[in-house]
């Protein structure tokens, strides 16, 4: 394009305009509008003045919602009331309908409120309805003080939403169903929130799904407490005093439902009432459907905490169910019930155990950072360190609790998590230690809490292999994993890793160790690391120990591949007491070495395409009584000592110089002066030797 346009004469300045426009004019197309942020601010705010940014808010709801595009984010901080005056959006009935796409954003549950009157019992409208088609999702706000005389008091969804640290209470139905939400096919995920004191007649005091037009309005409920909600109707068929599904199935995950009440008479589920219009599952794990009531009392064998009329109820384990006709479902072996008929506050499994609950009565904030309404859990609770960190069907069990605290590494039953702590800290890590092997390692270390395994390994100091996560189900304090697969006589950076269930990271020194299997069973005294050498380059390794030195000189064109280079000198009498010598000849100091390369962590290279040189230094006391010029180097194939060939003796530099296309274990030998002999007079080369 940019061609053509200047093929017709068009300069730079004006490429730069044409470009723009064009730009533009694509952000302008249907649905190519990027997503604003629109700021509303009760107390701050200006509908006049205000234009929507964060330094100079819209006041209404109403206006932020006329001024926010599909996609956008409604910014929302303070009380919005629809009884105030100049909130004119909202209608009777319906309150405030949502008819496109947003996420509206609170500054939390504690502070940021829409509700659709000043006090409870007094609105004639539900806050808010979500039209079908749109896509809602609502954060860190209250919802409240709604009421129809329809289904839905707080809140009518049509459409999808997620719910995510919002409260929604003290709304009422008082002729319908749904006291706080009601799900008319649609779909709705709410977590990390409390839905409390709600009222329906019907079904449904604080959740609903309703068989509306096809009864495809599903639920998933994650690490939510559902509290002191009613229903009021007292006719069979109907119930559900804390959740009612009457359209589709859903999952409920982690999450606390108790103290929940349903009138006193022929009305099922005081805590959850199941009977979908179609043949659809519930599923339930780590979650306490308990301690909820008939009329203000504690429920009688007639009367369940969990109740389905029709559908499939599958104990997915982990929970604590109080009373449960036995018809309604089979609890997994993990699961603690209150019993089928005999309601008595001691919860036992079938794997053995018994306790109470130990369920708070009272609603409060706990410390929560997500300022939603929790119940504690004692101590003492069968809830407590019972739980399991496994899926929920396709819903992940979450690593922290509805207070946004994190998790321990035995998880608790429940929205309440006893002993979570605000993690914002890495482990410490300590006492790390390497026990190598001949093709291996162990690495053993502690840290200060719970956390994961990793160990990074590699041929330099930047590692570059590490272990797959280990220990993440359950956590560890005390830490163990090895590494296989390595070369023998050769030495490695390592280091290692821990996570804790709040994904803080911890990382260790770099480190390094060396496997056995060495000549001879041979330690190492002194080495040196080379880093990768690249076979179009060549280059040089080194190690000097003392007055003694071994130097590589590799050759352009040595390999294949390129190899990272290692010299480690060796205990001379382990080797010596292991192979002896060769015939008529002496090692000279300490000058055992063992050579090698490697292309990768597993991987040595034992021969070369291109001979590499050898060379050894020397001091005159190593060479005492020995003839000097016959010294030679000679190479350890694991039977036998072999003569290199193209040896040089240099008796003034103190240097013998040999070439090789094989590494293994290298030492410098020559013969006593009374055996005569020169350098290649004595062996001269011959591998007989």
């Amino acid at each position: 394009m940019i061609k053509k346009l200047r093929a017709r004469g068009i300069r730079p300045l004006q490429l730069l305009l044409v470009l723009g426009l064009t730009l533009l004019s694509w952000l302008l197309m249907p649905g190519k509008v990027m997503a604003a942020t629109v700021y509303v601010n009760s107390s701050t705010g200006n509908d006049t003045t205000g234009d929507g940014s964060s330094g100079t808010p819209y006041k209404t709801f109403h206006k932020g919602y006329t001024e926010a595009s599909a996609s956008d984010t409604l910014d929302l901080t303070g009380t919005f009331s629809w009884t105030d005056a100049d909130e004119t959006g909202d209608a009777s009935t319906n309150g405030y309908t949502i008819a496109k796409n947003l996420t509206i954003q609170g500054q939390g549950a504690d502070s940021t409120i829409v509700q659709a009157h000043t006090s409870d019992n007094s609105a004639d409208r539900r806050v808010f309805t979500i039209n079908s088609g749109v896509t809602v999702t609502m954060e860190s706000l209250h919802v409240r003080y709604g009421k129809t005389s329809s289904d839905a008091g707080g809140i009518l969804l049509k459409g999808t939403a997620t719910m995510d640290k919002v409260r929604i209470s003290y709304n009422r139905s008082t002729s319908g169903s749904g006291g706080g939400v009601q799900v008319e096919d649609g779909d709705l995920t709410i977590q990390n929130s409390t839905v409390d004191n709600n009222v329906a007649r019907s079904q449904g005091g604080g959740l609903h799904t309703d068989y509306y037009t096809n009864g495809t309005g599903t639920m998933d409920i994650i690490n939510c407490t559902i509290a002191y909600n009613a229903m009021t109707y007292t006719v069979a068929t109907v119930g559900g005093g804390g959740v009612a599904f009457r359209g589709s199935g859903g999952t409920i995950t982690n999450s606390t439902i108790a103290h929940n009440n349903m009138a006193n008479g022929t009305a099922d589920g005081a805590g959850i009432f199941y009977y979908p219009r179609l043949a659809t599952s519930l599923t339930i794990k780590n979650s306490i459907i308990a301690d909820n009531t008939n009329g203000g009392s504690a429920l009688s064998s007639y009367d369940d905490d969990i109740e389905k009329n029709s559908g499939t109820i599958t104990d997915n384990g982990y929970n604590v169910l109080g009373n449960h006709h036995t018809t309604t479902f089979t609890p997994a072996s993990t699961t603690w019930t209150d019993g089928a008929g005999t309601i008595d506050g001691t919860f036992t499994k079938s794997g053995g155990g018994s306790g109470s609950l130990g369920l708070s009565s009272t609603l409060a904030d706990n410390n929560s950072l997500n300022k939603t309404n929790t119940l504690t859990i004692a101590e003492t609770s069968v809830a407590v360190d019972n739980g399991n960190g496994t899926d929920n069907g396709a819903i992940s069990v979450p690593s922290t609790d509805q207070r946004g605290l994190t998790r321990d590494a035995s998880i608790d039953i429940g929205a309440y998590e006893y002993g979570a702590t605000n993690d914002s800290d890495p482990p410490v890590i300590s006492s790390v230690a390497a026990t190598p092997s001949d093709d291996g390692v162990t690495v053993t270390f502690t840290t200060d809490e719970d956390a994961s395994t990793i160990i990074d390994y590699g041929l330099t100091n930047s590692v570059g292999s590490s272990t797959s996560e280990a220990d993440t189900s359950p956590r560890v304090t005390s830490h163990s994993d090895s590494v296989s697969s390595l070369v023998s006589c050769t030495s490695y950076y390592y280091r290692v890793r821990s996570i804790d269930a709040a994904s803080n990271t911890a990382t260790g020194d770099v480190g390094t160790f060396t496997t056995t299997g060495c000549t001879g069973s041979a330690s190492v005294s002194e080495e040196s690391l080379s880093g990768e050498i690249a076979t179009g380059a060549g280059g040089t390794a080194s190690l000097s120990s003392g007055n003694e030195q071994a130097d590589l000189t590799i050759p352009v064109g040595y390999s294949g591949t390129a190899a990272y280079f290692q010299i480690k000198q060796l205990d001379k009498d382990s080797v010596i007491t292991t192979t002896s010598q060769p015939s008529s000849y002496t090692a000279v100091g300490n000058s055992i070495y063992d050579f090698s390369a490697l292309t990768d962590t597993g991987t040595a290279v034992s021969s070369f395409s291109e001979a590499i040189t050898v060379t050894l230094t020397y001091v005159a006391g190593d060479v005492a009584g020995l003839n000097e010029s016959s010294l030679w180097i000679y190479r350890w194939d694991g039977a036998n000592w072999q003569a290199l060939s193209g040896c040089s003796v240099d008796t003034v530099a103190k240097t013998v110089s040999c070439t090789t296309t094989d590494f293994s274990t290298f030492g410098l030998f020559g013969q006593t002066a009374s055996s005569g002999g020169g350098g290649s007079g004595g062996c001269g080369g011959d591998s007989s030797c």
